[in-house]
């Protein structure tokens, strides 16, 4: 590990009482319970302690997950707006969407795996009592390239990461360290059936972003979803950013500066030894770049950013 990366931590120089919580945490009896954590934008979350869960893990640690990812959902998003969660495991991602877009917004979440969403319901329904945010849409849902029934792989240590399967391998997979589910398939396009644009959209589906995205394609089409944020592991070039790109979307890769977030060349070879690898595909480039010459980090002060005035 380069030790660049190991003292890239804003998180504990901005929030020096998370270096006792990273201490503490090694003593975090891993139980496969639920544990409520604070947030930094004033709300909590309940998560899964289960030692091989990275978000839960994480929260623990550091009092968020992947700090580049919120920064640049937190810049990205602004109030009124609508936003889209696909694959929102316990709501995290959710959470930073409904503080942004405020009450006069609105957020669609997305979570297939049965006990994962049960959980996601749970924090949604903490928010909706406590905090003034947007309203939240949950959906236990699959999006996909089109409506259907599909089954769900999940691993058994890492209920957050449960990935879409073809049924005819189902019968391989069944072991002592996953399970199979079956979830109800949809396309986003059959769900937001209005014209309201889409602000951000952040995709986190385990290799099944490109059928994400062709169910999405009436609403990609009229240009209704300007920010995706989406995980890619294959690199630039792939399958998902030739879509992008092939329908009008200028693709960066997102990665965590000391100061800020940045935006890089997509081409660019990034390798952090634990954060994913995060991309942005945008239709508004010079909206994006603008947001993202502010210096520091909003989202760990709970801070909004300063609002984009397009020339």
């Amino acid at each position: 590990m380069k030790l660049v990366h190991y003292f890239n931590r804003p998180e504990y120089l901005f929030r020096p009482h998370q270096i006792y919580r990273k201490v503490f945490h090694s003593k975090t009896s891993y139980t496969h319970q639920f544990k409520k954590a604070s947030l930094p934008w004033g709300s909590t979350i309940n998560i899964f302690l289960d030692r091989d869960d990275r978000v839960g893990r994480s929260i623990i640690a550091h009092g968020i997950y992947d700090l580049a990812l919120t920064e640049t959902v937190w810049r990205l998003s602004a109030p009124g707006e609508t936003a889209v969660d696909v694959g929102a495991n316990i709501g995290y991602v959710t959470s930073v969407l409904a503080r942004r877009v405020s009450l006069t917004g609105k957020v669609y979440s997305f979570e297939p795996n049965p006990e994962v969403y049960e959980l996601l319901l749970k924090n949604v329904e903490g928010w909706r009592k406590s905090k003034e945010w947007s309203p939240i849409l949950t959906y236990p849902t699959a999006l996909s390239r089109k409506s259907g029934a599909g089954m769900l792989q999940v691993p058994l240590g890492n209920r957050g990461e449960a990935s879409l399967i073809s049924t005819r391998e189902t019968g391989s997979l069944k072991d002592n360290t996953n399970c199979c589910v079956a979830v109800t398939l949809a396309a986003l396009d059959e769900i937001i059936e209005d014209s309201s644009p889409i602000g951000v959209m952040k995709l986190d589906v385990e290799g099944h972003e490109l059928s994400v995205l062709h169910g999405s394609k009436r609403l990609i089409n009229a240009g209704h979803i300007r920010d995706i944020i989406f995980e890619d592991h294959q690199g630039y070039p792939s399958p998902v950013t030739c879509f992008l790109e092939k329908h009008g979307y200028t693709i960066f890769r997102l990665w965590k500066g000391f100061w800020g977030p940045k935006l890089k060349l997509p081409q660019k070879q990034l390798i952090h030894p634990w954060e994913p690898p995060n991309y942005l595909a945008t239709r508004e480039v010079a909206r994006a770049v603008s947001l993202f010459n502010n210096v520091g980090w909003y989202s760990l002060f709970n801070q909004d950013t300063l609002t984009y005035q397009k020339k």
